[in-house]
């Protein structure tokens, strides 16, 4: 019975919602503008569910996504929070390292470890990704047309209308999109008061823990941010997604609360939270046949 649900269209079903919940999808985001990136992406994570993606590779995808939303609509993940790299740093931590860096971001941690510092290094892997709705307003070759058209005071009566022209070409085709843009540097805020660096310094990326890394800000510090997200010497990317899976399966986590996890954090039940993680990566991050081990213990079973 276990074997027939997990490949049956009500688990793919029942296990959207979970990711659906977990990565706050939308099916109107961004007050409505998004739909032609929500409902792509919503779709997007079914199918990658239904194929069983592995979790790490799953996570990569999401983290290193860029592109126009008909060409790859894993940027949803990019797009969820537009305009909002901060954020989107934040929740990233949060969803797949089970750590909250958000109090960080105006000054250092009150609760935790974390310096405003650090949150700024980790910020600047991906914030070089531009997230935005675009339309054939935006296109070379129109814009050239427009400006071209702007210098001869012969044309000026036949062009003050082009502005509404584009405007109403750039709703009928507008489309979103995230792209690396290496120029784009992110900077300390105005208001930075601690000793080890000055007011609107640029950041350079740097992991906060594991392993070290730190390269120049450009647009490949996503790739570089990515890999060391979802890798196995990640101390905290296995531990948090078989504590979330448990918690789904057996309904409490053998940490809680699943994404507030410290230094000194230590689950109910270590030895096999430490059995469960070794399990994971030796499955290489197949959720499915995780959560089929889950399923057939005594424990699940028992009433």
């Amino acid at each position: 019975l276990i074997d027939r649900l997990l490949v049956s269209e009500g688990y793919a079903q029942h296990l959207f919602h979970f990711w659906a919940d977990l990565l706050r999808v939308q099916s109107r985001a961004n007050g409505g503008q998004g739909d032609m990136t929500s409902k792509p992406y919503l779709e997007h994570v079914k199918k990658r569910i239904r194929e069983n993606m592995p979790y790490d590779v799953f996570a990569r995808e999401l983290l290193t996504a860029q592109g126009k939303a008909w060409d790859n609509p894993a940027i949803g993940y990019y797009m969820r929070d537009l305009g909002m790299p901060l954020d989107n740093l934040s929740n990233t931590m949060r969803v797949f390292l089970g750590t909250r860096i958000e109090c960080a971001q105006c000054h250092n941690h009150p609760f935790d470890k974390w310096t405003q510092m650090q949150f700024y290094q980790m910020a600047a892997f991906t914030f070089p990704l531009e997230t935005n709705f675009t339309g054939i307003a935006a296109q070379d070759e129109t814009l050239k047309l427009k400006r071209e058209a702007e210098k001869k005071p012969e044309l000026k009566s036949a062009t003050q209308n082009f502005g509404r022209i584009f405007e109403n070409l750039g709703d009928f085709v507008r489309y979103s999109k995230v792209q690396a843009v290496p120029a784009r540097l992110l900077k300390l805020p105005h208001d930075y008061k601690y000793d080890d660096a000055k007011p609107h310094d640029v950041i350079s990326p740097a992991t906060m823990l594991g392993d070290k890394v730190k390269c120049e800000p450009t647009g490949e510090t996503v790739k570089a941010f990515a890999e060391w997200m979802t890798s196995p010497r990640n101390p905290r990317f296995t531990t948090v997604i078989v504590n979330r899976l448990w918690k789904k399966v057996f309904g409490l986590g053998l940490i809680e609360p699943v994404d507030e996890l410290f230094d000194n954090t230590v689950a109910m039940n270590p030895a096999l939270l430490k059995h469960l993680e070794q399990l994971m990566i030796a499955s290489r991050y197949d959720v499915k046949a995780f959560l089929r081990v889950l399923y057939n213990t005594k424990a699940y079973q028992s009433e």
